[in-house]
């Protein structure tokens, strides 16, 4: 007989009231049950203009990684003691994506955010010229409730970091896989 070995993933956070001096214990704010053989993982963490924090983090399915899966967005609104039920975020058509590196707040209090992955093999049977990565950025203009795509950043783009520097510049720095960053 075959044995399925358990997988276990979580995401966890502590807190300094000192400024880093010092951190509480970590607890876990996003836990796997052995039956769902998930991998949370990449999570990115910012706050609301309207004072909460706001957590996005990918779900990979373990052994299958190349399976279509929403990230999950979740809000806090007391200092991140509780937050709400999982809120799905639709990536692309024929992709896999998972947040990464900070999520941003732009003066007028749009989140951003961006997200890297994949194309899933259907893809490539539509269009074998599609580059190996995609990233991409997402926004929220409603304190982190909802999160559309706003753009494809770069082609065979990954691990995208950004930096707002007002409302129409931003700074951005793209990883490649194949060739200068």
């Amino acid at each position: 007989s075959t044995h399925s070995a358990s997988f276990h993933s979580e995401i966890s956070l502590s807190f300094s009231t000192d400024k880093g001096t010092t951190w509480s214990d970590y607890y876990p704010v996003v836990k796997s049950q052995p039956e769902q053989q998930r991998d949370y993982r990449n999570q990115c963490l910012g706050q609301s203009q309207d004072g909460h924090l706001i957590l996005v983090y990918g779900s990979i399915p373990v052994g299958d990684p190349l399976t279509p899966q929403p990230m999950f967005a979740m809000r806090s609104s007391d200092d991140g003691s509780t937050y709400s039920p999982p809120t799905p975020i639709s990536p692309p058509t024929n992709t896999w994506l998972n947040p990464h590196g900070q999520m941003r707040r732009l003066p007028n209090g749009t989140l951003i955010l961006n997200a890297r992955g994949g194309y899933l093999p259907e893809a490539y049977q539509q269009n074998p010229n599609l580059p190996e990565r995609i990233s991409c950025l997402y926004h929220s203009s409603d304190n982190g409730n909802t999160w559309h795509m706003l753009s494809e950043l770069g082609n065979d783009a990954s691990e995208t970091g950004i930096l707002p520097i007002n409302n129409d510049h931003w700074i951005g720095y793209v990883r490649h896989n194949n060739r200068p960053n």
